[in-house]
């Protein structure tokens, strides 16, 4: 017997995305380089879904890495379907992008 456990979360994604980019978008300030990463993934209903994650280096040398976006993706797995999500990045700090696809 499995028992399979929903998360809602008390606040819309959009309000909760946008929320967690001012938080990590406040740290990158004294950063000088970061790395993204996307993954496309099915859900167990083969709904297709795009993570956008980052990580850093913080001073004391502590790697951190968060979750910046989950969002629907029927579109394409192409890079213009990817751009949208890297486009409010400081590219200037961005050493490297890495996908699965």
């Amino acid at each position: 017997m499995f028992l399979v456990t929903v998360v809602t979360f008390p606040i819309q994604p959009s309000l909760q995305s946008m929320f967690l980019s001012r938080k990590v978008k406040q740290e990158l300030k004294d950063l000088d380089y970061f790395s993204v990463t996307t993954d496309m993934w099915s859900s167990a209903n083969m709904m297709p879904y795009m993570s956008l994650t980052i990580q850093y280096l913080m001073t004391d040398w502590g790697l951190q890495s968060k979750c910046l976006e989950t969002v629907f993706l029927p579109e394409s797995h192409t890079a213009d379907t990817h751009a949208p999500a890297l486009r409010s990045l400081d590219e200037k700090k961005l050493a490297c992008v890495t996908t699965d696809n």
